[in-house]
Parts: C-alpha cells; structure tokens; sequence
C-alpha cells in the first residue's frame, strides 16, 4: 500500500492537526507513506527517511538522525 499526502496538516487548527497526525500514525507499518511536510517537527515525528529539498534540488537524504546532525538542515531548515 501507498498513500501520497501533501502537506496534511497544513490550514489545520491545533485540534484538527492532532487528530490527523493521530489518524495517519495510526497507519499500518506496512503502509508506505510519502509525505510533503514544511513543519520539520511533523517531518521528524513520523519519517524514517528524510529527503530534504532546497530550490528544487535535493541536498540531503538519510535517517532521522542524519537529517537533524548535519548542519544544512540546521542551517536551512530549522534556522540554527
């Protein structure tokens, strides 16, 4: 199985964002989930695998633990 979500959570009110981010970790594991998701939090919080894009062009693809260790995510997205 695959589900293809853009951007889920985004317009969500609090109470709307936890319900979906409920609903889709509620998802089986054998279910592939491929996620557009500009909230780093809620990328980190479900992703196994992470593929960051900046302009177009893919500049980091790994773990959660190698997306959050390298410095451009620091950099570009999480504006450490």
């Amino acid at each position: 199985s695959l589900l293809l979500l853009d951007e889920p959570l985004a317009g969500l009110s609090q109470d709307e964002r936890a319900m979906v981010a409920a609903l889709i970790a509620g998802l089986p594991r054998e279910t592939t989930i491929v996620m557009i998701e500009h909230d780093m939090e809620v990328a980190l919080a479900f992703a196994d695998r992470i593929t960051l894009l900046h302009y177009g062009q893919v500049i980091l693809a790994g773990t959660r633990q190698e997306v959050v260790a390298d410095p451009r995510t620091r950099e570009i997205y999480l504006g450490h």
